[in-house]
């Protein structure tokens, strides 16, 4: 007799880890560019990756307003790593201007990760200030000596535009 049967292969493989690294990116002076995050996957997976990528301001604001340009395009974006591949790229805008500024931050957090494992949440993107800051000048001061006591000599300290921070 013949025996017919059916055979399940259980799956049990552990999903793979997910993960994307902080980055710096320069500001420029005018347009965009892009910042580049890497997410990866630890190993290759049988099974498409999902998560969201949302950005959120932190000292770069997103928003435009009627003081100040925004600094970042904000993105909301779901993210396919396809089965067999390990890694995808998630872009954000950063918007250069040649305002002398502190180094901004926004964050990427990545949620509603399906097939893997998150190892961390929320990654950085910092905008860095790339304008120097050379706008200090002190005048020249002429005083008569005098034959006794003493005289201010009194210099003018001007800033050519205001500097961030103290």
């Amino acid at each position: 007799p013949e025996l017919l049967g059916e055979t399940v292969i259980v799956d049990d493989d552990a999903p793979p880890h997910l993960f994307a690294h902080s980055i710096r990116v320069p500001e420029g002076d005018s347009g965009a560019t892009d910042a580049v995050f890497s997410i990866q996957l630890s190993t290759i997976s049988g099974k498409d990756v999902t998560l969201t990528a949302v950005t959120k301001d932190g000292s770069a604001d997103g928003q435009a307003t009627a003081q100040e340009p925004r600094d970042y395009g904000q993105r909301l974006q779901t993210i396919t790593i396809p089965a067999g591949q390990t890694e995808t790229n998630f872009l954000v805008e950063v918007f250069g201007d040649t305002d002398n500024e502190m180094d901004e931050v926004f964050h990427v957090d990545l949620t509603n990760v399906e097939n893997a494992t998150e190892q961390r949440g929320r990654v950085i993107g910092t905008i860095v200030n790339d304008e120097v800051f050379t706008g200090l000048f002190v005048n020249d001061v002429e005083i008569l000596e005098g034959n006794s006591g003493f005289k201010d000599a009194i210099f003018t300290v001007t800033l050519a535009r205001a500097a961030p921070g103290d």
